[in-house]
């Protein structure tokens, strides 16, 4: 089978694997060609976004942003990034600004590596602690999203390379793309990316909100709104 082919190249023969699984789960009536047809459209979709960030990271540019938000004290900074984490997550679960506020501020003080799977994982459990425990299947509707596992298996590997960046401009938004793009959680990825934007910019005393455009442009999702309309994922 083609898609499980280059899948498997993709994402380790393993991770392949539990891919089909979940496909089978989700949709238990689905003939093989159907999942023939899913596992090329996964493929596909993962080829354009690994294409995506590698063309991002060639350029060494990233989307204008506009003037940066400066606060006397380092706890008005944290609650403005709390506010609009808040304000952007898209889930009902998205939890209170002052959770997220306390989230970002122990993160902040713990000086927390943020190339460190581990550490994304743990700051997704607090940021999501009331997720679904299912894994998100590839979607055949058409969603601009990969499914969780490959979404992670692919994100995973490429933290090893994100690493190499991590001292340099633009960086925080790469890692913000990158969490968003590849969706590699099963829920709060839009929450965990923009947390993780903003302790990486807070850091260096260089925060500002990210608009939906600006978001769209560097996870490489596109447009996703109606009538070529940006909205948040």
């Amino acid at each position: 089978m083609a898609g499980f082919r280059q899948l498997s190249l993709a994402l380790g023969h393993l991770a392949a694997t539990r891919l089909v699984d979940e496909f089978q789960n989700a949709y238990p009536t689905a003939t093989p060609e159907i999942l023939g047809a899913a596992l090329c459209k996964e493929a596909a979709l993962l080829t354009r976004r690994i294409a995506h960030f590698n063309r991002l990271l060639g350029k060494g540019q990233y989307p204008r942003i506009g003037e940066k938000i400066r606060a006397v004290q380092s706890a008005n900074i944290v609650k403005i990034a709390a506010d609009w984490i808040t304000a952007a997550s898209t889930s009902s679960n998205g939890g209170d600004s002052a959770r997220i506020q306390y989230i970002l501020a122990t993160s902040l003080a713990s000086n927390c590596k943020l190339t460190n799977m581990a550490t994304l994982v743990q700051l997704n459990r607090m940021l999501a602690p009331n997720a679904r425990q299912k894994p998100r299947p590839i979607d055949i509707s058409g969603s601009p999203l990969p499914s969780s596992t490959a979404g992670f298996a692919l994100f995973e590997r490429e933290l090893s390379r994100l690493a190499l960046y991590e001292q340099r401009a633009g960086f925080a938004k790469y890692l913000f793309g990158h969490i968003l793009g590849y969706h590699p959680f099963i829920d709060g990825n839009g929450r965990t990316a923009r947390a993780v934007y903003a302790i990486a910019t807070i850091r260096l005393d260089d925060f500002h909100p990210l608009s939906v455009e600006e978001e769209s442009e560097l996870s490489g999702l596109g447009l996703a709104g109606p009538a070529g309309a940006a909205q948040r994922i």
